[in-house]
């Protein structure tokens, strides 16, 4: 009896064993790694991430040659404008209708200009300052604006270190991403009553201290003020329907979500 007792144990110990160790087969194992897969890039998704500002990325080649004369150049191949150097104020001139694109490209003779230009002159009749225009214009100290312009373009003006006040004309509608990011000497910047949008990085890493939002602003990015350690107050114009300030302090219109909270307070 204990004998057929012992038979049957070891029997049923040697089904459980083969069911235990059955081999996946290779398709099956194929799916396991894929699910595997599957559910950590799910789980990387939502992780959060902080926000690393903008990068800029060059389309032109950076030239070491330099501007001559005072004669106007027709950068016919780029755009329409016509750009006009001042040798003896380091002055570039650009006039015309329309669209600025600018040192974008470097088939055109504006990049001679990059690191020797102090004063940019836009006159009436350009609307938009294209992506990457006047980038990286190491010396540029000063800009003026015309009252046509509608829109300053991605990164307009990356990295423009010298440039320290920007009067923005009131005809301006949007500010576009990084459009003076890492302008790092920019502390005084005249935001227009008709502004419409503001968009991410716009400002990123200048040395603004205040700011006011007019009541037209409708589009406005959280991350505009990226990194601009000398952020101190935000202000919203009387009117606004979506935004208010405690503080210096931007929430939205019943405070009771905190939109913005400037870094250097």
């Amino acid at each position: 009896m204990i004998k057929k007792q012992l038979t049957t144990i070891f029997l049923s110990l040697a089904l459980a064993a083969t069911t235990a160790f059955q081999p996946i087969s290779i398709s099956a194992a194929d799916n396991l790694r894929t699910e595997t897969k599957i559910s950590l890039q799910d789980r990387s998704k939502k992780q959060s991430t902080k926000p690393i500002g903008y990068t800029f990325e060059s389309k032109h080649i950076s030239t070491s040659s330099k501007a001559k004369g005072k004669g106007a150049t027709k950068a016919s191949s780029v755009d329409s404008m016509t750009y006009t150097w001042d040798e003896n104020t380091q002055t570039l001139r650009v006039s015309g209708r329309g669209k600025v694109v600018g040192n974008y490209d470097n088939r055109n003779d504006l990049a001679q200009y990059q690191n020797q230009a102090k004063k940019i002159i836009l006159e009436k009749g350009i609307t938009e300052i294209g992506k990457q225009a006047f980038a990286q214009f190491y010396n540029l100290s000063e800009i003026e604006f015309p009252s046509t312009l509608t829109k300053i373009g991605e990164a307009a003006f990356f990295g423009c270190d010298k440039l320290t006040s920007a009067t923005l004309p009131t005809s301006l509608k949007v500010l576009d991403m990084a459009a003076f990011a890492n302008c790092s000497a920019l502390v005084n910047v005249t935001i227009p009553s008709q502004l419409t949008t503001m968009r991410d990085y716009a400002f990123q890493r200048c040395a603004i201290k205040n700011i006011t939002i007019p009541a037209t602003l409708k589009t406005f990015s959280e991350l505009a003020f990226f990194e601009c350690y000398d952020f101190q107050k935000i202000e919203v114009a009387s009117g606004h329907p979506s935004y208010s300030t405690s503080n210096g302090v931007l929430f939205n219109k019943n405070k009771t979500k905190l939109i913005l909270y400037p870094v250097g307070k």
